[in-house]
């Protein structure tokens, strides 16, 4: 519920002040800026969850510790990377915007992130 509202935002930042005044730089710095925003909430609510359920997981019998552990880090491993391939495409698009003038974010940086967003949210309904 609360990522579901943090992207809300995202996207409401991230149109609701294009307009015929802004030109395409602008609105690809404002588009960047709101992804940016977006994943950080993302990934403080996914250190919110590890954190919960390394709690949880220490109030477990010893014996259930390894598989819970082994299947937090498992998810841990995909949230990894996808974060690395939102890293990349963000600083790709970083270097693009900062490059040329009226250059639009890359697609792939909605593509990662939009991905990195869905591992998360996936696995805090676990």
């Amino acid at each position: 519920m609360k990522l579901h509202l943090v992207l809300l935002l995202a996207l409401v930042a991230m149109f609701g002040g294009i307009g015929c005044k802004n030109t395409p730089n602008a609105i690809a710095y404002k588009t960047t800026a709101a992804t940016i925003a977006t994943v950080d909430a993302g990934m403080q609510a996914w250190a919110s969850y590890v954190h919960q359920e390394n709690a949880r997981m220490a109030s477990l019998p010893l014996i259930d510790h390894g598989s819970q552990h082994s299947k937090l880090l498992v998810i841990e491993g995909r949230v990894r990377e996808a974060y690395g391939r939102y890293q990349s495409a963000i600083s790709a698009a970083n270097a693009g915007i900062s490059a040329v003038d009226n250059s639009p974010v890359a697609p792939e940086v909605a593509g990662s992130a939009a991905a990195l967003l869905s591992v998360i949210q996936a696995n805090l309904k676990h």
